[in-house]
């Protein structure tokens, strides 16, 4: 009995031994498997960035220039083995042998295609550390800024769909992103049609944060191919049943975000548990909110140039003039300050009536504080992240402005640059001393440890030096009241917008004068000034009556023209025999006369 027990005793061992073995060759097997594929790029700490690519039956070649993209990795997912003379350095590849090996239960329920197959990449991509992944075909190459124009950071600023606004403005029902990419006839995949027509994205259906948490999915559309569907085709051949499930199904919700949950869950797919969730809400009562109203459409592209009109007081009356004169001439117009919209009034058909689309960003009364904050409206239309941007033209509302008198376009432009030098006026103010002091204070305390407003600070400092023959340590030159410069027109190129914004930032949080703020920007920028004959700020005999005196076409800017004095029959006389003509001659040629009858637009 006792040899039997012992026999069975080791026959069991035996079998256990070889079970340990075999399952520690396996495991072992798949962990060397991993490895090599991981260090096949590199024998580095990879990447937490990494492409992945799906073909059939590619070549090196066609993936030769994903192999050349800085700093991420390259995963390639094959549909067959590897193709023979694959290198072993530069690319991850996955084939259909590798893939079985790494043992992902995902594998067994997947069809064999190359869009499928994608999915082990993914998994085998996180499983080696990839935080970002971009999805890609072997024949897709990236346009235009490439792989960076996608966010990596954690949180980003820009519009939203979605915002809490307040009970004055409509709840949003449906809002097409495709728009924003360059045709207006363009909609997601189940959008419905019979709304199309009709549908805007605005007014005041989305709002722009300062900080908001990056989406988990970018999207990107092919260039020049607005058939976004033609993928869905590509992957679901038979979509009839689904259309009849469709056909069939009704959401006994209202709200159309829980009906797509509850249709996500009629398919089976289970959420995972949400945390930390963050309400963007659009708030009137603090300065300095992280989100506002404010709306953006695209036209069709007439410029790279973007123009942006400031008013320091509630927008009235004006704006149809101030469309009609800039809007057709630049890629984008963008109004900003208070704007109440039930507020708005055109003066009984006194006024031109506004035009669609109108862009606005709003700023509060107390934001703007009667134009002393006027130089945030830059700071805050850097939020929108625009692209193909060639730079930022920032005008008041009262300045009028020649914009076919060119400038040099890569450079800070500032009509009169920093012409005056004495402590007096705005410094004596508490948005003067006091509120440079309160920005020096931000920098070196408040913001000590933040890296963004630091690097901020250090090319303010740089800037400082580069630009002025003597000067003191960065606190003591910003904390001197050395002068101000009017700020009715300025130009800042795109390649400097990250700088301005970061420091009208600052400033706008301690309070600043916009005039002294826009100086002690100057006093860190390279930039242009133009020639004395090209600008008039109206100090001279008659004053700012005399405007009409004053200006001619060969002006590249006058300050001010008060557009709400235009009611008055005399002065619109006066405006269209003037400036209007001087635009019609300017623009379209001949003689001008019919600038008159332009004003009822």
């Amino acid at each position: 009995m006792k040899e039997n027990i012992m026999s069975i005793f080791m026959a069991l061992l035996f079998l256990a031994v070889v079970f340990v073995c075999i399952y520690n060759y396996k495991i072992g097997s798949r962990w060397r498997l991993a490895m090599n594929l991981s260090t096949k790029k590199s024998d580095l700490t990879l990447s937490s960035k990494w492409i992945v690519v799906s073909c059939r039956n590619c070549s090196y070649e066609e993936i030769k220039y994903w192999a050349n993209v800085s700093g991420w990795e390259v995963l390639v997912v094959g549909a067959t083995k590897v193709p023979k003379g694959w290198p072993r350095s530069g690319v991850h590849f996955l084939g259909v042998d590798e893939q079985e090996s790494l043992g992902y239960r995902i594998s067994k329920n997947l069809p064999h295609t190359a869009n499928s197959l994608k999915n082990i990449g993914y998994l085998y991509a996180i499983e080696q550390g990839a935080e970002w992944i971009y999805d890609t075909d072997s024949s897709i190459l990236p346009y235009g800024l490439g792989l960076e124009q996608f966010d990596y950071t954690d949180e980003v600023s820009g519009d939203r769909f979605g915002c809490n606004h307040t009970e004055r403005f409509s709840r949003p029902i449906l809002f097409n992103p495709y728009r924003f990419f360059g045709k207006d006839h363009m909609w997601p995949r189940g959008f419905p049609l019979k709304y199309l027509q009709d549908h805007t994205n605005g007014p005041d259906r989305y709002c722009l944060c300062h900080k908001m948490r990056t989406a988990a999915v970018q999207h990107g559309l092919i260039h020049g191919n607005s058939d976004t569907d033609a993928i869905y085709r590509g992957i679901y051949i038979d979509t009839g049943r689904i259309v009849e499930f469709l056909d069939k199904w009704e959401c006994v919700q209202e709200e159309i975000s829980v009906c797509m949950i509850l249709l996500a869950e009629e398919f089976r797919y289970q959420f995972p548990t949400r945390g930390n969730h963050t309400e963007y809400t659009v708030c009137e009562d603090i300065r300095g909110a992280n989100c506002r109203r404010a709306n953006v459409e695209f036209e069709a592209e007439t410029s790279i140039t973007v123009l942006v009109i400031t008013s320091n007081y509630p927008w009235n009356r004006t704006i149809g003039v101030l469309q009609r004169m800039y809007q057709p001439f630049f890629g984008l117009t963008i109004f900003c300050g208070p704007w109440f919209p039930e507020k708005y009034d055109d003066g009984a058909g006194e006024f031109p009536k506004m035009l669609h689309p109108f862009n606005y960003i709003h700023l509060t009364p107390t934001e703007m504080n009667k134009g002393y904050a006027a130089y945030y409206c830059l700071a805050k239309v850097k939020e929108l992240r625009l692209t193909n941007v060639l730079g930022y033209y920032v005008m008041a509302d009262d300045a009028t402005f020649n914009f076919w008198n060119g400038i040099k376009p890569h450079r800070v432009m500032h009509p009169s640059g920093n012409l005056h030098h004495k402590a007096d006026g705005w410094w004596n103010r508490p948005n003067g001393m006091e509120a440079a002091l309160a920005a020096r204070e931000l920098f070196e305390q408040k913001y000590k440890f933040d890296p963004s407003v630091q690097a901020i600070w250090q090319q303010f400092e740089r800037g400082l030096k580069l630009n002025n023959e003597t000067t003191g340590n960065v606190s003591h030159v910003l904390t001197t009241a050395d002068g101000w410069c009017v700020s009715d027109l300025y130009y800042i190129p795109s390649t400097g917008l990250d700088y301005y914004a970061g420091l009208m930032e600052v400033f706008f949080e301690a309070n600043l004068f916009h005039e002294i703020a826009i100086s002690k920007y100057l006093r860190s920028v390279p930039h242009e000034r133009l020639n004395r004959s090209q600008f008039d700020h109206l100090y001279g005999p008659g004053g700012r009556s005399a405007w009409y005196k004053n200006y001619n076409g060969n002006l590249v800017m006058i300050h001010p023209i008060k557009l709400s004095f235009l009611g008055d029959v005399k002065q619109r006389k006066l405006f269209c025999d003037s400036v209007l003509v001087a635009f019609s001659q300017n623009l379209f040629g001949g003689d001008g006369n019919n600038a008159t009858s332009e004003w009822n637009g």
